[in-house]
């Protein structure tokens, strides 16, 4: 029994299921000593090699595999972290190959990739169906940008777009329909066979909000490094004719092909020399005047003010996210992104400018990376209602409802005063169905803030 696995789905509560089957199998003990499970034998490593058939009824396929050694055991959390990012390493490295996939000259036309999870090994895949004729070339080029990405790790974007992909899939969990019960207890013992954590979808994308707390491209490069580290490449597959075995093993160890010169950023001011007491004055009074030109709607008059200020001192992280706060004010989220990078560039644990950029993101729809600005000020200010309102904000633009209820609800514990908090959460509510939740809320919106009414 210490190496079995019992699952049983019903509609009881945990508690009460649980306390029936501990009474049902009281009685299910071990048949003389117990024995530890022998560790599954190390496998044999393996050099490059591609073993292709060739078949002229069928449609050229290949795959290139690498064969890892098993991750270390860890506890659920750890489980749970190692499955996100490989998760996000496969997300962004699909779409990087999607990219390549839709250039006119394309040697290929589907990508998919994959992992099995055993006890003796990790197994990762990229699948490549190649056009017809081009076989050595699509292999080629996916091997190549493979050896790319392993160099380089995924760009900020295509994180982003790695968790959009990411939370996509989990939240699909939340939104399928009712399984039968057999079908959830095969789902729950094939996760507890392969030492995988059990979780619901809507505690899984919490887990991943989690994760996104301080993850950035250097870990999931360091993870798809770890993942691809292992024996191979091993290329398998069929093709309708067969393929010189030298040539595909030249494609199959070929190096990225040369991308063109990206064009050099615009520089950033920066002061070079002290200010003297008498500019830091200066700057301050401007500063000053134009936060108060810009409180009067005199945008372009509050514009020249802080210009003058920057011209004296290109680091005044004050004047940065004041000039910030004035482009997101006229609709211009892309202009105050670049000067809340530069204030933060600075200072990096400047808590305002960092809630400041996440609003910018969120506005450009940079979803994932408004997250990461918010729970950084949340490590600072734990218990900030207009982050954590922010927060739920984003989560419902993601379309997230039921953790942006969760958001607005931390909002409303950590300020109760907060009309548009109490507004939200009541349209979130009537969206997810409590009719009664939602009037109660807008309710006590209108009761805090008059002008919602």
């Amino acid at each position: 029994p210490e190496h079995g696995f019992l699952v049983i789905v019903g509609d009881l509560p945990a508690d009460e299921l649980e306390k029936q089957v501990r009474a049902a199998f009281a009685d299910w003990a071990s048949r003389g000593a117990s024995t530890p499970r022998a560790p599954a034998p190390p496998l044999a490593p393996r050099a490059p090699d591609a073993q292709m058939q060739s078949d002229p009824r069928v449609a050229a396929v290949a795959r290139i595999c690498r064969v890892a050694p098993p991750e270390p055991v860890g506890d659920e959390l750890a489980n749970l972290r190692s499955l996100l990012m490989r998760g996000l390493w496969q997300a962004a490295l699909e779409q990087r190959l999607n990219v390549y996939k839709s250039r006119r000259d394309t040697p290929f036309s589907e990508i998919s990739i994959s992992d099995e999870l055993r006890p003796d090994a990790l197994k990762s895949c990229v699948a490549v169906t190649p056009l017809k004729g081009r076989e050595l070339a699509a292999i080629a080029a996916v091997s190549g940008e493979i050896r790319r990405f392993g160099r380089e790790g995924p760009s900020e974007g295509e994180l982003d777009a790695a968790v959009e992909q990411l939370r996509g899939s989990i939240r699909r969990g939340i939104d399928a329909p009712p399984r039968a019960s057999s079908a959830r207890a095969d789902d729950l013992m094939d996760r507890a066979l392969d030492g995988l954590p059990q979780l619901s979808p809507r505690a899984g994308l919490k887990a991943l909000d989690s994760l996104m707390d301080d993850v950035g491209p250097d870990a999931v490069k360091a993870t798809f490094a770890r993942d691809w580290a292992g024996w191979g490449p091993l290329v398998t597959g069929t093709t309708p004719q067969a393929l010189p075995q030298g040539e595909l093993m030249a494609a199959v160890q070929a190096q990225p092909a040369p991308l063109p010169p990206a064009p050099a950023p615009r520089p950033t001011p920066r002061r070079t020399t002290p200010l003297t007491a008498a500019q830091a004055r200066e700057v301050a009074e401007l500063a000053e005047r134009g936060r108060a030109l810009a409180a009067k709607r005199k945008g372009d008059k509050a514009l020249k003010a802080f210009n003058a200020g920057l011209a004296i001192d290109p680091d005044s992280g004050d004047i940065l996210n004041a000039r910030g706060n004035l482009y997101l004010a006229i609709d211009r989220a892309d202009l105050a992104m670049t000067d809340f990078d530069h204030a933060l560039a600075v200072n990096p644990k400047d808590d305002i400018v960092l809630f400041n950029r996440g609003v910018a993101d969120k506005q450009l729809g940079h979803n994932s990376e408004a997250l990461r600005d918010f729970n950084k000020v949340l490590r600072l200010a734990p218990n900030d209602a207009a982050t954590l309102a922010q927060k739920a904000d984003t989560y419902r633009q993601l379309g997230d409802l039921l953790l942006a209820r969760d958001f607005y609800d931390a909002a409303i514990a950590a300020d109760p005063r907060g009309a548009a908090a109490w507004q939200a959460r009541g349209e979130v509510k009537g969206l997810l169905g409590d009719t009664a939740g939602a009037a109660a809320d807008q309710a006590q919106a209108r009761k805090l803030n008059p002008a919602l009414g």
